[in-house]
C-alpha cells in the first residue's frame, strides 16, 4: 500500500476525532471562541512540530509568495468553516448526520476542484464514488428532516 493512502487514512481518523470533539465542545462557549481555540490549539501543535520535528531554514527556504498565499486564504477557509460548524452542533446538528454531510460535500468539492482546475481525471470507479458520495449526502439530508 502506497504511504500516502496510509497516511489518509489516519488523517481521516483524526479528522474524525476532531469531529468528536467540535461536537461535545459546542453550545458550551460561542462559536467564534470555540473555533478560536481549535484553531489555535491546531497552530500551536504546527509551531511545536516546525520547531521540534522539522528543519526550519529549509522550510522557510522552500516558501514561496505563492504558497503563502494559498496558505492565508485555505486559513481564512477554514476558521470560517470552523465557526459555522461550531454553529451546526450548538444548534443540534448530529454528529452522525452534520459531519458526514459536511465531509462528504468537502469531498465533492474537492473532486470537482481536481477535475476543473487541476486537470485531474476520473475513471469509472471514481466516478462511481462520486454518485454514491452525492447520494449519501441526499439519503443523510432527508434523514435529518425526518427527525
Amino acid at each position: 500500500m502506497k504511504t500516502w493512502i496510509i497516511a489518509s487514512f489516519i488523517t481521516a481518523f483524526l479528522f474524525g476525532s476532531y469531529n468528536i470533539f467540535a461536537k461535545l465542545a459546542a453550545g458550551k462557549l460561542s462559536d467564534s471562541l470555540a473555533a478560536f481555540i481549535l484553531e489555535f490549539s491546531a497552530a500551536m501543535l504546527v509551531l511545536i512540530y516546525i520547531f521540534f520535528g522539522r528543519n526550519l531554514r529549509n522550510d522557510l527556504a522552500a516558501a514561496s509568495s505563492a504558497g503563502i498565499f494559498y496558505a492565508i486564504l485555505g486559513g481564512l477557509f477554514i476558521g470560517a468553516g470552523s465557526i459555522f460548524y461550531f454553529y451546526v452542533f450548538r444548534n443540534e446538528g448530529a454528529l452522525s448526520i452534520a459531519g458526514p454531510i459536511i465531509f462528504a460535500g468537502a469531498t465533492l468539492v474537492m473532486i470537482t476542484a481536481g477535475i476543473v482546475i487541476f486537470k485531474e481525471k476520473m475513471d469509472l470507479i471514481a466516478i462511481g464514488g462520486m454518485l454514491l458520495t452525492l447520494a449519501g449526502i441526499t439519503l443523510l439530508s432527508i434523514s435529518a428532516n425526518r427527525i
